[in-house]
Formats: C-alpha cells, sequence, structure tokens
C-alpha cells in the first residue's frame, strides 16, 4: 500500500504551502505507485496533472514479461541480485527482519521469488500474483480523474510495452498515452553528455498545458 505513502506527503505540502497547485511525475515503479494512488483517490486527488514514466500498468503482465526468454531472465537476475542485497541490507536492521524468510530472499533469482519471501510474507500477501493484482494501477484505471500522461518506449527491456492494457487506457479520456520508438527504460536523452532527458520537457509541457494559469 505505499500509494498511501503520497496522501500523507500531500497533506504535509499544503500544511507547509497552503494553496500550492501540485503536480506529480514518476518514473518506472514510482510511476506506477502514482497511477494506483490517483485511481485509489479518484476525484479527490489533489494534483492538478500527472506525468507517468516507464510506468508498470500491469503488474502481472509486467512480471510475466521478464520471465517470458532466456534474454529477459538473466536481465531479471542480474537486477534481483543486487536489489536483494540492498533490501536484506535494510531488511535486518529493521524491527521486521524476523516476519522475512531472509534464506529464500538470498536464493531469489526471480523479482517474483524476490517479492515472495519479502514483501509478500510482511505484508500477508498469499502470492506474487496476489499481491500484483491488490496493487497493480490497472484495476483502477477508470477510477483515475486527474489528466494523466503516460509515456513508456517500446524499447523498454524493464516495462514491455506489450504489457500496456491499451484497450483499457482507451476508456479513461484523462488519460494521455505516448509511446516512443526509442527511449529504453527511462533513458530519453535530448542531446549531449548533461542534456536534460527529453521527458522532462515532455512533463513539463504537460502539465502547463494542463494548468496555464499556473507557475510551475
Amino acid at each position: 500500500d505505499s500509494w498511501n505513502d503520497i496522501v500523507e506527503v500531500v497533506k504535509h505540502i499544503e500544511i507547509v504551502v497552503p494553496g500550492a497547485s501540485l503536480f506529480a511525475v514518476g518514473f518506472s515503479m514510482g510511476a506506477g505507485i502514482l497511477l494506483k494512488h490517483l485511481g485509489e483517490e479518484g476525484p479527490n486527488a489533489r494534483f492538478k496533472a500527472a506525468v507517468a514514466i516507464a510506468a508498470p500498468v500491469d503488474f502481472l503482465a509486467v512480471g510475466n514479461s521478464l520471465e517470458s526468454s532466456l534474454k529477459k531472465r538473466l536481465m531479471n537476475f542480474v537486477m534481483v541480485s543486487g536489489v536483494k542485497l540492498f533490501m536484506i541490507h535494510s531488511f535486518l536492521k529493521s524491527p521486521y527482519a524476523d516476519q522475512l524468510d531472509v534464506g529464500k530472499m538470498w536464493r531469489a533469482r526471480t523479482l517474483r521469488q524476490l517479492e515472495e519471501a519479502s514483501i509478500c510474507k510482511l505484508h500477508g500477501y498469499a502470492n506474487s500474483e496476489d499481491y500484483y493484482a491488490q496493487n497493480s494501477p490497472r484495476t483502477v484505471l477508470p477510477a483515475i480523474a486527474v489528466p494523466t500522461l503516460i509515456v513508456n518506449a517500446e524499447d523498454d527491456p524493464v516495462v514491455s510495452f506489450k504489457t500496456l492494457p491499451v484497450e483499457d487506457l482507451k476508456k479513461n479520456p484523462r488519460l494521455y498515452v505516448a509511446i516512443t520508438k526509442r527511449g529504453g527504460h527511462i533513458g530519453w536523452g535530448s542531446g549531449g553528455l548533461g542534456a536534460a532527458a527529453w521527458t522532462d520537457a515532455m512533463a513539463a509541457h504537460f502539465m502547463q498545458a494542463c494548468a496555464p494559469r499556473s507557475r510551475l
């Protein structure tokens, strides 16, 4: 339920800067969490506009995609090898360490296995499918009431654009989808070394168009 964290952040900002126009940009899993938040909040969402970049809209489809070929499984293994070291190091220092199956975390070779040994066990999900079903943005897409731009790339090796539920996205007029030929996983360049990412400019233009009278 990490999307609830956004609710608390928004409450704090509204206390510190009352009356401010709020906008949100999420990247990768952060984009998925943002979409889930927007769907759960519906018309009560406090943002004027939002942008989800390289968003995993359907968690189960993305999870399956990461295990769909030898190349994907190798990438999955390399990615998980780094992530599990960070997670184990963090969790062992937390008061919840005794609730985790650290042995299974060490042996995890896929993201799905790592999540089942950590997140699912810690939060009471039956398995990864249960976790994906309850947290996937796809289930709440119809409820999103804030103008939202979703940007994904055809060559994204992590979040395959083929996992996007295009027909579901089309049904909500508040959702705008841009799929580029190139970009990888959050790799949209716009020039040489040090140049701003193309998606940064895209996000700024979109939010400005949604709130032309607000200062960004």
